[in-house]
C-alpha cells in the first residue's frame, strides 16, 4: 500500500461516520478507531463534604499535555557533552533528531525547509516555512484528527526502520572509521 492510498484510506474513514475499521491483508493489518465520548457521569449530592483543602497554585501558561510518554536524553551517555545546549544556534538546514524521533514512531512535524523534507518526505506533517498561521492549522489538524497522527507514526517508524536499518547503519560506520 503507498503513502497516497493509506493518506486516501484516512481521509474517507474520517470524512465517514464509522467509529472503527479494520484492514487486514497478507503483508500489514490496520485499525483506526475514532474517539467516542463517554456519556456523562449522573451527579450524586454528597453528604456534609468535609472542607476543601486550599486549592494549589496554577502554573502560568497553558497546559500541553504529551501524547507519549518519552525520555529526552540531551546527551549520548552522562559523561558525555550535550548534543546542543541552552543558547547554542541551530542553523536552517539541521534537521536535529528528526530520524530519531521517527524511528520511535513519532508523528513528526516540521517545515518544508529542503533538509527536514529530504528526511521526512511524505511521512510527516509539513509546514510552510516562517508561516506560523500554517504551523498552527497543523497542530489543530493534528490535535483533531487522531487517527492521521497514528497513521504518520506508524509510516514514520517504517520509512526510518526500512531506509536506515540497523545492520546497514553498521558497516557503513565502520567503513568510514576503517578509512
Amino acid at each position: 500500500m503507498t503513502n497516497q492510498e493509506l493518506n486516501d484510506l484516512l481521509a474517507s474513514f474520517e470524512e465517514s461516520s464509522l467509529s472503527k475499521l479494520k484492514l487486514s491483508t497478507q503483508e500489514f493489518t490496520i485499525e483506526m478507531e475514532r474517539a467516542v465520548s463517554a456519556p456523562a457521569a449522573p451527579v450524586i449530592p454528597a453528604a456534609a463534604a468535609a472542607p476543601a483543602a486550599p486549592a494549589a497554585a496554577e502554573p502560568e501558561g497553558d497546559a500541553i499535555t504529551a501524547p507519549m510518554v518519552g525520555t529526552f536524553y540531551a546527551a549520548s551517555a552522562p559523561e558525555q557533552r550535550p548534543f546542543v545546549k541552552v543558547g547554542d544556534r541551530v542553523r536552517k538546514g539541521q534537521p536535529v533528531c528528526l530520524l530519531e524521533a521517527m524511528s520511535y514512531s513519532n508523528c513528526v512535524i516540521t517545515s518544508d525547509i529542503e533538509e527536514c523534507y529530504n528526511v521526512i518526505h511524505d511521512n510527516g506533517i509539513v509546514f510552510r516555512k516562517g508561516d506560523v498561521d500554517d504551523l498552527a492549522q497543523k497542530l489543530i489538524y493534528a490535535l483533531e484528527h487522531p487517527n492521521a497522527v497514528r497513521m504518520f507514526k506508524w509510516l514514520a517508524a517504517e520509512y526510518v526502520c526500512t531506509r536506515f536499518p540497523w545492520d546497514k547503519i553498521v558497516v557503513e560506520t565502520l567503513k568510514l572509521y576503517q578509512k
